[in-house]
């Protein structure tokens, strides 16, 4: 009985361990743009402050939050921060272009370098969309869509600072389509 239950409370313990790289790992993955070589994405953020955002071609909530991303990137781009896209699933330079385009993204984009499925898999075990927040080092994983409301506590403390006074906004969070909402679902299906 002892050891039944010694062995139950290490397969629980094991369940509650994550065995996922470190969200600092993210800084060790070599990503590519343009047909350039492979870099470290670490070696393109810097020291930051930059918010890398995880995403596929077959993830309406990915394409949701580009919106969301791109109104980040101009609200608080004079403060110095970089809003980055790495796609996980498309390794043609071309195609990344075309899907930058076609998503309307306004930002950095990269491809997932050659060889780098291992630790993509361990890196991203709970799925995309996944964003980084990275400053100095220290990077912070948020595993959900980010909304202009995440991103406006977000943002400043990555900063260091208050946030800028805000614009009168044409867009309002519940014009962002949450996942699963009709409005993502009309995304997913173009």
């Amino acid at each position: 009985m002892q050891a039944a239950r010694a062995a139950l409370l290490a397969a629980l313990a094991a369940l509650l361990v994550p065995t996922t790289m470190l969200a600092a790992d993210v800084l060790q993955l070599r990503v590519t743009a343009s047909g350039a070589p492979p870099r470290r994405l670490g070696d393109i953020v810097g020291r930051g402050p930059a918010l890398v955002a995880m995403a596929a071609s077959y993830c309406p909530p990915c394409r949701a939050e580009v919106p969301v991303l791109g109104r980040a990137l101009r609200r608080w781009r004079s403060a110095g921060l970089r809003v980055l896209a790495v796609m996980v699933d498309v390794e043609d330079p071309g195609d990344v272009r075309a899907l930058a385009r076609a998503w309307g993204i306004d930002y950095d984009v990269y491809a997932v370098a050659p060889g780098q499925e291992h630790a993509l898999e361990a890196l991203l075990d709970r799925g995309v969309p996944a964003t980084f927040l990275v400053r100095d080092g220290t990077v912070t994983r948020h595993d959900r869509f980010l909304t202009d409301r995440d991103l406006d506590a977000l943002i400043p403390r990555l900063l260091e600072r208050e946030p800028p006074p805000r614009a009168p906004a044409t867009h309002t969070r519940s014009s962002t389509p949450d996942v699963g909402s009709p409005a993502a679902r009309a995304i997913a299906a173009t």
